[in-house]
């Protein structure tokens, strides 16, 4: 099991250090990732460099775009909603060799597979 804790307002970051000892995944919130961008995942990953970063995107259409640039800035992990095509969603789940780089953490109780 992971414990996945969300940040959805910017004095929530002031939190992140202490979150680090008990989080595996930290999420960064939609409503933060609006009002701060990719510079909200980007102090996620610098605060917190081994715990997984989850962006809330909440993506419909510009899958690759969108996978791009939250990855890019730091993110393990990106959600996609339901109602997008299949397209869309399969768009956005990286190459199995592209799913960790190197500065991507390891979960520290994930199971091995995260990714269908």
């Amino acid at each position: 099991m992971l414990l996945q804790v969300a940040f959805d307002k910017p004095e929530h970051l002031a939190l992140l250090a202490q979150m680090k000892e008990f989080a595996d995944i930290i999420e960064i919130g939609t409503p933060l990732l609006k009002r701060l961008g990719l510079s909200a995942i980007a102090t996620a990953r610098e605060l917190c460099p081994e715990v997984m970063v989850l962006a809330d995107t909440k993506t419909v259409d510009g899958g690759q775009f969108e996978a791009d640039m939250v990855f890019g800035a730091g993110a393990a992990f990106m959600t996609v909603l339901s109602c997008a095509s299949s397209m869309r969603r399969s768009e956005n789940v990286p190459p199995p060799s592209a799913r960790r780089s190197s500065s991507t953490p390891s979960p520290r109780r994930a199971r091995q597979n995260c990714f269908p």
